[in-house]
């Protein structure tokens, strides 16, 4: 290595000096106010500002909806669609967030949008929902969740969000419809059974009111309450068997037969003593149909009616001699005519009332139901 080789090693070894920035005169004020004049658009532009991080995404996210919103009103819907697809691009979470602000409505409005533009999602309709229902506009949070159905039948999550509508609208046979769907999709679902006992509870509470109200001789209004309890529970032979009993003490024959016949058909064998009410109540509701039909003189259908009655209790004393009174129509006397009237036993049989007083009679009848 040569001298000057080593001296140019040296000269760059050496420690650099700092090279100084050339110094500018700061232009006064009163010149930049003669150039710029009026306009305030460049006054700051030397000035330094700190930026600011963590807001810039969620105001660029509300000027793109506010933007997207104007472009709505004045129908420029390309431009709107593309501002909403900004907007959920920089921040899918906003309708979230309005939503757990309670802003329902701006949250709904920004679901909706996104629904509109991703509707392969469910998800954004199923927060629609959410906001309709926080809005209390239930009609139309039910036809969105019905629309839903109508695409997708394999959701128990979607039949049981209607069940729950349902149930708050006071309509449980229809949510206990859907429940009956939810249960089919998914037999096991925690929030099926929880909605089940709810209503098994709704059912009893309303077959208590029906019992007191019987009691107190309000009879179409124990009825209702039955008829709600039904509602609610329409697997419990029970309901039926005491909606046929206020049928029939209302004289509504038609309907207590049903019910009777109902109750048989969903008696399992181990219920052996409901068998035996239905039968007895079975039997009483065509005896008393025959007395009406009596008092409405269709003498021939009263006998019908205790024929059917005496194949199902051929051992019954009191329904051969209303048979015979029926045939001899001229022939029904007081005591008579007081033997269609018959009442439960102390062995179970059934026995005739003629003869006895009236207030035996009345007695009687009270016992019977």
């Amino acid at each position: 290595m040569t001298d000057s080789d080593e001296d140019a090693l040296k000269v760059d070894q050496g420690p650099s000096r700092d090279i100084p920035k050339p110094w500018v005169i700061p232009a006064p004020k009163g010149i930049l106010q003669h150039i710029f004049g009026t306009s305030h658009v460049f006054q700051s532009i030397c000035d330094v500002k700190p930026k600011v991080t963590g807001l810039t995404v969620p105001l660029k996210v509300r000027e793109y909806y506010s933007r997207g919103q104007q472009c709505l009103e004045q129908a420029d819907w390309e431009t709107a669609v593309l501002l909403f697809s900004r907007a959920l691009h920089l921040d899918p979470q906003l309708g979230q967030c309005l939503f757990e602000q309670c802003a329902f409505l701006d949250a709904l409005n920004v679901f909706s949008h996104a629904a509109e533009l991703q509707p392969e999602k469910p998800c954004f309709r199923y927060r629609c929902m959410a906001c309709l229902l926080a809005l209390k506009q239930h009609q139309a949070c039910l036809t969105l969740i019905t629309n839903e159905l109508k695409q997708d039948t394999t959701n128990a999550d979607v039949y049981i969000f209607r069940a729950r509508l349902y149930n708050f609208l006071q309509k449980p046979h229809l949510c206990y419809r859907d429940l009956h769907s939810a249960l089919l999709l998914n037999p096991k679902h925690p929030q099926a059974r929880m909605l089940l006992q709810k209503m098994v509870a709704q059912a009893q509470q309303a077959r208590q009111d029906a019992g007191i109200l019987a009691v107190q001789g309000k009879l179409q209004h124990a009825l209702q309450r039955i008829n709600r309890a039904i509602e609610n529970n329409p697997l419990d032979p029970s309901l039926f068997l005491f909606r046929g009993t206020m049928y029939r003490r209302l004289q509504e024959f038609d309907g207590a037969v049903e019910d009777f016949l109902k109750v048989l058909d969903m008696v399992t064998e181990d219920q052996e003593d409901m068998v035996r009410q239905a039968q007895r109540q079975l039997l009483l509701t065509y005896n008393d149909f025959a007395v009406h039909c009596y008092r409405q003189g269709a003498y021939q259908e009263g006998v019908l009616l205790l024929n059917k009655a005496l194949r199902d209790e051929q051992q019954e004393k009191g329904l051969y001699i209303n048979r015979g009174g029926a045939q001899r129509p001229g022939h029904w006397g007081g005591g008579v005519r007081g033997s269609l009237a018959i009442s439960k036993a102390p062995t179970g049989h059934l026995r005739p009332l003629g003869g006895r007083r009236k207030g035996e009679r009345k007695e009687a009848r009270e016992e019977e139901m």
